[in-house]
């Protein structure tokens, strides 16, 4: 088994940056509103998904590490 930590950076100071320039540009309308709900939806589910994967990755390793190992044992005894 291989452990492996799983990072993701959201540039959220970015997208609204790219949103804002969009909205500025001649000729968009109704239909750059809904692309961007629709994109807003999209990293929403994305980041959800992303969540629920590092919360599953957590809960395994904390699983694998969780086994009664000798040193624990001995350490319990001699503190009680």
């Amino acid at each position: 088994m291989c452990s492996a930590a799983v990072y993701h950076e959201n540039d959220k100071q970015g997208d609204q940056n790219d949103d804002n320039a969009a909205d500025n540009e001649p000729g968009k309308g109704s239909s750059s509103d809904s692309k961007a709900a629709k994109t807003t939806k999209w990293n929403d589910f994305v980041a959800s998904i992303k969540s629920r994967l590092t919360v599953a990755q957590v809960v395994q390793g904390v699983k694998a590490n969780a086994t009664m190992t000798f040193d624990f044992i001995v350490l319990i005894l001699v503190a009680g």
